[in-house]
């Protein structure tokens, strides 16, 4: 016999084995049930009524399954009669945490900045400068051992040994990198130039702002700075009198010092004709709506709170016209609050003239660009609902409008409405910076930055998976001669000693 017809004759034994079970037709059961007897039309809705039951318990089941019932009722009988939490509740406790950089750059700010205060040395002629935590924060890093020459100089931020070391391997790192990339050419009489601006810069950052951000700072500066043999010897020498100042390619941003900018800031702020360029103006055009001014002289500027006397969680600047050199506006940061990563810009004061120019726009972009490098989420500006020229900055800067607080200050004896603006740090990242970079530098410029960030950024990526794979090769190594040593001394131990 052929294995075909064995085949067919187990399937045979299987249909016989299973010739009990009958599986009742739709007409049996119509019988059984004594439903012959009925009309037609009744025996369909009877059949219909019965489906639609079936139906309905299943999908009750499924309901109770899927929409997670059943875990209610398991755990209401775990906490018996406490009541369970509501459902928006249930999802908060499911939120994701934040990503751990921002969580351990909360943690820093919070240690560093409060309760302590900025650690300088105390003169005459620092006195008068509010030396604030968040100045602090924001300032660069002066280098080690360093000893400002110009008088009225703030002292070193530090003398860690900690930052000392830090900054001396960023700028070593820093330097090593130019030379691979100097991004242009040697500057006539100033062959290291080049190198040496872009290390100070990038190691002036310190080391709690993203590396991009630092890579991004250092090639700005290296540009402003190597301009010439001219530029070369101005920023070298402003490195060592102000090593931290913040600098930018039409401003520098300084920390606020009443004997060294009241001067020049009542100059550019009184209404009265500074320049042979400019007429006289009303003042009001400037201080209209800000809780002081105008100024009747430097000494009334200079007792103002608002400006020359910062409060703990503020810091002020006076923003610096580099193709002058001189004072022409002021920024404030206010509402520090680290514990939720947000801060408060407000709009920059500024000379009439530069008033929705790139001054006024570099130097709400150097402080923003900072903030977010430290690890904030969100900056907000507010603006008086009145004051439609301080409105457009925020618009320029990529901020979104949010929200309209009516009765929200009181301003010189008068109510205020203010407008809120808002920046996240997702927002900064995905586009917003990329749009003011390009409105200050130049579109070409922002696309040769967008070049020089990738190629660094994917260097920084390959460098960091070497080392990590270099840390666990080492590891590894040093567990297998671990292993060996201990088979050893368990070879030793058992065959060591000749038997008796």
């Amino acid at each position: 016999m052929d294995a075909s017809s064995i085949k067919l004759h187990d399937i045979d034994k299987i249909r016989k084995a299973l010739d009990f079970i009958k599986l009742p037709s739709l007409m049996s059961l119509i019988k059984r049930f004594s439903l012959s007897t009925l009309p037609h039309s009744q025996r369909i809705g009877i059949l219909a009524g019965i489906a639609i039951f079936t139906c309905t318990v299943i999908s009750v089941i499924l309901l109770l399954f899927l929409g997670g019932s059943f875990d209610r009722i398991k755990e209401q009988a775990k906490n018996g009669d406490k009541p369970l939490p509501h459902e928006n509740i249930r999802v908060r406790e499911n939120r994701p945490l934040l990503l751990e950089r921002l969580l351990e750059a909360r943690e820093w700010m919070l240690r560093t900045n409060y309760p302590k205060k900025i650690d300088v040395v105390e003169s005459e002629a620092t006195s008068n400068i509010s030396r604030t935590s968040l100045l602090k924060m924001l300032l660069n890093v002066s280098p080690p051992n360093h000893n400002p020459l110009q008088t009225g100089a703030i002292a070193p931020i530090s003398d860690d040994d900690e930052i000392a070391v830090a900054y001396q391997k960023d700028y070593v790192h820093a330097y090593y990198r130019s030379i691979d990339k100097p991004g242009a050419q040697p500057i006539p009489g100033h062959p290291e130039a080049l190198f040496e601006a872009y290390a100070r810069a990038y190691a002036g950052c310190g080391t709690h702002p993203k590396t991009s951000y630092r890579r991004s700072y250092a090639r700005v500066y290296q540009m402003v700075s190597c301009k010439n043999s001219a530029t070369v010897d101005f920023y070298e020498k402003l490195f060592v009198e102000r090593p931290y100042d913040l600098v930018g390619r039409t401003i520098r941003l300084e920390p606020l010092q009443a004997d060294r900018h009241v001067k020049g800031l009542y100059k550019v702020t009184s209404g009265e004709q500074y320049d042979a360029d400019e007429m006289q103006y009303n003042p009001s055009l400037i201080w209209a709506f800000l809780d002081c001014g105008p100024f009747q002289d430097e000494r009334q500027m200079e007792q103002c709170p608002e400006l020359f006397h910062r409060g703990d969680g503020e810091a002020a600047f006076c923003i610096i016209d580099s193709s002058l050199n001189t004072p022409c506006g002021v920024i404030i940061v206010t509402n520090d609050d680290p514990k939720n990563l947000t801060i408060d810009i407000d709009p920059p004061i500024v000379k009439l003239n530069a008033r929705g120019t790139e001054i006024e726009m570099e130097a709400v972009f150097l402080i923003m660009d900072r903030l977010f490098a430290l690890g904030y989420r969100r900056i907000q500006m507010l603006t008086d609902a009145l004051d439609y020229e301080a409105r457009k900055l925020p618009a320029r800067m990529g901020f979104t409008q949010e929200a309209l607080l009516i009765k929200h200050r009181i301003i010189k004896a008068s109510s205020r409405d203010s407008v809120v603006y808002g920046m996240l740090n997702s927002d900064w990242d995905k586009g917003a910076r990329s749009l003011v970079f390009g409105k200050l530098h130049g579109k070409s410029a922002l696309k040769v930055e967008t070049q020089k960030e990738k190629g660094e950024s994917q260097l920084e990526h390959h460098t960091k998976r070497l080392a990590e794979r270099r840390i666990m090769e080492e590891e590894a190594a040093l567990e297998e001669e671990e292993d060996v040593g201990n088979n050893t001394c368990t070879t030793k131990g058992s065959y060591g000693h000749p038997s008796s």
